[in-house]
């Protein structure tokens, strides 16, 4: 049998946190008197209410999704940089394309654009604005987004947010640039007369 003093375990705890803070985990917070706000869909009303939240950010917004292709929800990310608002998307790695033109239309705008490549897949749908306000659910920022049927939570909560922010920048620590991807769906060089 090995013998571990207690400040040799506690080292070996520490270093495996370090090592891997952002293994599968569970947190809890209790929230009293936070305002949630829940939007059923199919319609636009999930996308208006994104519109609606990223216009009103002052600091920063956080993007994490599976499949944006919203050139409406671009377009107030874009704005919100014009207003000093600090953005970065993260998206799943099936979108090593964009068909859509959305994701080159925000690093246009040196909107950071990252990969998030080291799982099969990323389900996530979230955004945190300004550390207080998380936007999460079953929803799509993505055209078909107004014909799927889902559901969407808004949280105003510093301590919520937190747990989310402690999550993406996990998630943001092994992604990647996104980078030299391919034309937009139906883009077609010019011919030179």
């Amino acid at each position: 049998m090995i013998k571990i003093s207690h400040c040799a375990l506690f080292a070996l705890i520490m270093i495996g946190a370090f090592l891997f803070p952002f293994m599968a985990r569970a947190s809890e917070v209790t929230l009293q008197n936070v305002p949630v706000q829940v939007i059923f869909s199919p319609g636009e009303k999930q996308v208006e209410a994104v519109v609606r939240e990223v216009e009103n950010a002052t600091l920063e917004v956080l993007v994490q999704s599976r499949s944006f292709d919203s050139a409406r929800v671009a377009t107030a990310l874009r704005e919100a940089t014009k207003r000093a608002v600090s953005v970065e998307v993260m998206v799943d790695n099936t979108r090593q394309s964009d068909k859509s033109g959305v994701l080159r239309s925000l690093m246009s705008a040196k909107i950071p654009v990252l990969i998030n490549g080291s799982h099969a897949t990323a389900l996530d749908e979230v955004i945190i604005i300004d550390k207080t306000t998380v936007i999460t659910g079953a929803f799509r920022l993505s055209t078909a987004g107004g014909k799927t049927a889902g559901n969407m939570l808004i949280v105003r909560s510093k301590d919520f947010a937190g747990l989310y922010l402690d999550n993406w920048l996990g998630h943001r620590s092994h992604a990647y640039a996104l980078q030299g991807i391919g034309p937009a769906k139906g883009a077609a060089k010019k011919k030179k007369k």
